[in-house]
């Protein structure tokens, strides 16, 4: 019965701090405008919550029509010159990027994998998550993660919903840039329709 409590005692936290955690970030990220905002603020507030060491932010874009994943933030990350920021993806389908998410998180990593540095040495993170950011099946971003523990369930199932709240938030900038666009462009063909009719 002890072990009974304290198995549910331990459930009801992890669930607590999933439910706390993800309307924190929910709140955090409401409004935002910037891409490059929102991978800054997620990183800063998720490495630490999930005690990871490094993380990375790459963001789909469009580079002479070829679908681009861009890196647009970091979390104790720096260039490293055999290392690109940019990498083309392959179009897949939703559960092909799930499935390989799960895969990535804690597989055998080669001896030239990103290291986690400090002033005091550097060494290889235990544990790795590759995070797809989804909306409507479409990647939107890749959220990298590296640990020198492991992710822990709580932390992989709080990271799967964090994802889908990210992912909507990038579409409604996206969008939202989209329609600012299109805005100017009609501003200035309307001025341009007006100075050729005075002339």
């Amino acid at each position: 019965m002890i072990l009974n409590l304290k198995d549910t005692t331990q459930k009801n936290t992890e669930q607590d701090w999933l439910k706390t955690n993800l309307a924190r970030f929910t709140r955090m990220l409401q409004g935002q405008r910037d891409m490059k905002t929102v991978a800054q603020m997620v990183l800063s507030e998720l490495a630490p919550l999930v005690n990871a060491q490094q993380a990375s932010f790459n963001v789909n874009q469009s580079d002479n029509g070829q679908p681009v994943m861009k890196l647009l933030g970091g979390y104790a990350y720096s260039k490293r010159k055999n290392l690109a920021n940019e990498f083309s993806r392959r179009r897949r389908s939703r559960r092909a990027v799930h499935t390989r998410a799960r895969k990535d998180s804690g597989h055998e990593r080669s001896r030239n994998y990103v290291h986690v540095s400090s002033g005091l040495g550097e060494a290889a993170p235990n544990n790795i998550v590759v995070l797809p950011v989804l909306f409507e099946g479409e990647a939107k971003a890749v959220i990298e993660l590296s640990t020198f523990h492991t992710f822990s369930d709580t932390h992989l199932t709080f990271l799967d919903q964090l994802t889908e709240s990210i992912g909507i938030v990038l579409n409604t900038i996206e969008a939202n840039t989209r329609t600012e666009d299109l805005l100017l462009q009609s501003q200035s063909l309307a001025a341009e329709l007006q100075s050729s009719r005075t002339s």
